[in-house]
């Protein structure tokens, strides 16, 4: 059987170790790892075939997350809106969207903090007595509804007001707002920041959302922001950072644009726009599932405010979107 083997063996004498051999063959292992670590790393990478095909969706809702600090303006010197091109609009929204208030330095401001100066502020007040309307309670100040027949709190005559379209232009003689010390809580939030985080849900349509001072307040041609009863501020810094700016579910591989994105402004009044192309995206996972959810581009404005000049426009940071008939 010797005699058939096709691969004999030199004799060992005949067998010569060498300097460059031995470079040669760790040169040799050593692209051997190389090429083992990027075949093993593309195996595990996970490859996005792209296809584009027209989105049948447009009966669905849109999901949009979103986190962004205002270093400069206080939580309650603001509100969140959102308007649709259907005209369906949700103002002043809070449902799944909280609040953060933010001291000079940036950091939370504590429930335990917030309760001290609450308290303090109270042990000062006056305390008067609320006047009655024809259905023995709570005066409405000439707002009464069928929604708001009684005002027993300050948030209560301001929701009144705001049924009847009305400004709320001074808590000045509301007993409720006097009794609760709405002028002094306002005035000490002055130089206080927010870090307003959540989700906002709405149609699958082109709209915007938008956050800017003052209460928003519907009238014939849309709605409004009441900025009156902040009178004793006439700066509204808008500078903001976007922690988080997304459409829908989160899958690998998707960038989100905004996210960092900062908007600085020294101005007391100013105008951020951002415009925005939604993408609908089905994302299919190598089980089999699928993730519905989106992918966008954007540009964005500014434009620094006088209310001389520009008394028709809206001081804030508002985001323009549509959406794309190609997923």
């Amino acid at each position: 059987l010797s005699k058939i083997d096709f691969f004999p063996k030199p004799d060992e004498k005949a067998r010569l170790r060498t300097l460059s051999g031995g470079t040669l063959s760790l040169i040799t292992v050593f692209l051997f790892l190389i090429l083992f670590m990027i075949e093993f790393s593309m195996f595990l990478n996970t490859k996005i075939d792209k296809e584009l095909y027209v989105d049948e969706g447009i009966n669905q809702r849109l999901n949009i997350n979103l986190d962004i600090t205002f270093p400069s303006l206080p939580c309650s010197y603001m509100s969140l809106d959102a308007v649709d091109s259907t005209g369906q609009s949700s103002l002043d929204i809070q449902t799944d969207l909280f609040q953060q208030r933010l001291n000079r330095r940036g950091d939370p401001i504590s429930q335990a903090e917030i309760a001290k100066m609450e308290a303090e502020i109270y042990d000062q007040i006056e305390h008067i007595p609320v006047p009655q309307n024809h259905n023995k309670c709570g005066s409405c100040y000439g707002a009464e509804t069928d929604l708001f027949p009684c005002c027993e709190t300050c948030e209560d005559v301001r929701n009144a007001y705001r049924d009847k379209g009305w400004a709320f232009t001074s808590a000045k003689g509301v007993a409720q707002c006097q009794n609760e010390g709405y002028t002094p809580r306002m005035l000490a939030q002055k130089n206080e920041g927010c870090q307003l985080y959540g989700s906002v849900t709405v149609g699958k349509v082109a709209g915007n959302f938008h956050v800017a001072p003052g209460r928003s307040i519907k009238n014939s041609h849309g709605h409004s922001h009441d900025t009156a009863a902040l009178s004793f501020s006439d700066r509204f810094n808008t500078t903001h950072i976007i922690n988080e700016l997304s459409f829908g579910e989160e899958f690998n591989g998707r960038i989100d644009p905004l996210e960092g994105q900062m908007g600085r402004t020294d101005d007391a009044l100013s105008l951020f726009q951002y415009f925005i192309k939604i993408v609908p995206t089905s994302y299919v996972k190598r089980n089999g599932e699928v993730v519905e959810t989106n992918q966008y581009s954007v540009t964005q404005h500014y434009q620094a405010m006088s209310m001389t000049h520009d008394s028709e426009k809206l001081p804030g940071v508002f985001f323009m979107y549509d959406l794309s008939p190609i997923k």
